[in-house]
């Protein structure tokens, strides 16, 4: 791995809250695949429960974001990757990897809010069917959310002659979920956007995603393409299940891009 050098007077001022507009649909692709039904078209009464519960989750969303921008290094000694300072180091081979050639980063930290959570909860007593529709569909939103951010960050840096890696999650791979502590300390996720974790380091509400972006000067900048779900498909590669995982195996994966 290319040695990361930390960019003195880098700007890392927060951005504050983003602005993102709920979709008037939820993609289903990924749906289908959290459901089960991989690249087959659910039956007719599936369907009207996938459309049902995405009305539902639609309604109830509110989608809140926080990013920022910083400097990334790598230690003298042990050569590890960390975030601003050295208490903020990045474990596993696979993000050393996934942020190789990269001098700076994005966090990013998206939620659904805490009613989502409740109705699929609430609704596990009385109709698990309709909750394990509930849950795909927004499981799929705050994809589609996180995609949209990708989406307006690309063509952000686009215009300042560097090019973004696809984001990549606390859990992905050999990167731990204590990662989110990094998180949750440099984005004041609680205080931005009410996003907390648990003792495992779950996030709070359920409905969120956390991850880091890389970004990277580029020589010959050309407007970036729109990549095809398999060139997205970056997470399987590096991912410790990825060969018993239930959800790739029905022709899901975790993050879009």
């Amino acid at each position: 791995m290319a040695r990361i050098q930390v960019k003195k007077g880098l700007r890392t001022a927060d951005r504050n809250l983003m602005k993102i507009t709920i979709p008037t649909e939820i993609s289903t692709g990924f749906i289908y695949a959290c459901m089960g039904f991989g690249k087959n078209k659910p039956d007719a009464d599936s369907l009207e429960l996938i459309k049902t519960a995405s009305e539902q989750v639609l309604a109830l969303a509110d989608p809140h974001a926080v990013y920022r921008e910083f400097p990334l290094g790598i230690t003298e000694e042990l050569e590890e990757l960390y975030i601003l300072n050295e208490k903020n180091k990045l474990e596993g081979k696979a993000i050393a990897e996934h942020l190789a050639g990269c001098n700076q980063c994005i966090l990013m930290a998206v939620t659904m809010g805490m009613q989502t959570d409740k109705l699929i909860r609430r609704t596990q007593i009385t109709d698990m069917a309709r909750a394990v529709a509930l849950d795909a569909c927004a499981s799929s939103l705050i994809e589609d959310l996180c995609d949209q951010i990708n989406l307006q960050l690309t063509q952000e840096y686009e215009k300042q002659n560097k090019a973004l890696t696809s984001r990549f999650s606390p859990g992905y791979g050999d990167l731990p979920l204590t990662a989110q502590n990094i998180f949750s300390k440099l984005l004041e996720m609680e205080k931005k956007i009410g996003l907390t974790q648990n003792s495992e380091h779950l996030l709070i509400p359920r409905k969120s995603v956390t991850a880091v972006i890389g970004i990277k000067p580029v020589k010959n900048h050309n407007k970036s393409k729109t990549m095809t779900i398999e060139e997205n498909r970056e997470a399987c590669k590096v991912c410790k299940i990825k060969d018993t995982c239930t959800f790739r195996q029905h022709g899901g994966f975790c993050g879009k891009k």
